[in-house]
């Protein structure tokens, strides 16, 4: 009748008022109140309380409602609800979850956007899981849902940890292809990527790639190309990078310090490198930290 109607729909406006004030709980237990009233929760009250439990990262607890929904008869879930849980998931690191719910979504003909897309890349990229990373990339093609940077991004994070350097580059060509900007993020990330294959060259190659498009490389950036010259023993470089870091005014850490020096105990004996590196210390005023003196002194020949 029409009391169970009015009822239903003032629960449903209290749990979207949780939604909004991200009270997850208090949603959770509306929901109970409801069904101890023999109240079925509408499709808008479900999808209020699964979007507000992915916000909090309580992932668990999505997919149980998401299940629940699906359970209880009537609309099943949506493309909100759906995305919402696989947004959730990706950032948890549950990639296999995000992955299932995609096909579910592709089964039940329901439209897949790009933020359930790119929630669940982030989500193989968090587990290092680059092959279903670039797969669902592909897949987000297949199904005409246009790729944006964050896609890319999260691809990229995840050739970053695979010390997958070739496909890092794939796709930054791609990305400008596509029209994408390319950002500092993408490069740092292709560049780290080089540094773990130890693919010096190419870590040099597109710094200067990032120059001419504009992206400002940051200390991050610069540590992984001077940790890339320093696996291959390019001592020149790594100081010339340390350089650049400093005319740039970018603080110069620890890591790439350690890097350069590493860079120069790594070379065959040479009356150039450790004392270069010196001089470059004590330019800069790094000479403070003794530690990377000593360090550089025992680099001499």
């Amino acid at each position: 009748g029409a009391a169970p109607q009015r009822d239903i729909a003032a629960y449903t406006s209290a749990i979207r008022a949780c939604e909004r004030a991200g009270r997850w709980d208090v949603a959770l237990d509306l929901l109970e109140a409801m069904k101890a009233e023999r109240l079925r929760p509408s499709k808008v009250a479900y999808t209020a309380a699964i979007s507000v439990c992915a916000a909090a990262q309580q992932w668990e607890r999505s997919l149980l409602l998401l299940q629940e929904m699906e359970a209880v008869g009537g609309p099943g879930p949506d493309e909100v609800a759906c995305s919402a849980c696989i947004s959730c998931c990706g950032r948890a690191g549950r990639w296999p979850w995000a992955l299932q719910l995609l096909e579910e979504m592709e089964r039940k003909k329901l439209e897949s956007n790009v933020i359930a897309f790119n929630a669940a890349i982030s989500g193989c990229e968090v587990c290092s899981q680059w092959q279903r990373g670039l797969a669902l990339l592909r897949d987000m093609i297949e199904a005409s849902v246009k790729p944006d940077i964050v896609s890319y991004s999260a691809a990229l994070s995840g050739c970053e940890k695979g010390k997958q350097w070739e496909k890092a580059l794939s796709l930054l060509v791609e990305m400008r292809e596509q029209g994408l900007p390319l950002e500092t993020i993408a490069f740092s990330a292709a560049i780290s990527a080089c540094e773990g294959a130890r693919r010096w060259d190419f870590a040099i190659w597109l710094l200067e790639e990032m120059v001419l498009d504009s992206a400002a490389p940051n200390s991050v950036t610069y540590t992984s190309a001077i940790g890339s010259c320093a696996r291959a023993a390019q001592w020149t470089w790594a100081i010339l990078l340390l350089d650049e870091m400093s005319w740039r005014q970018l603080e110069v850490g620890a890591v790439a310090l350690s890097s350069a020096i590493a860079a120069c105990e790594a070379t065959a004996p040479s009356a150039t490198a450790a004392p270069q590196l010196l001089a470059k210390l004590s330019a800069d005023g790094l000479m403070a930290s003794k530690c990377w003196a000593a360090a550089a002194t025992d680099a001499l020949p």
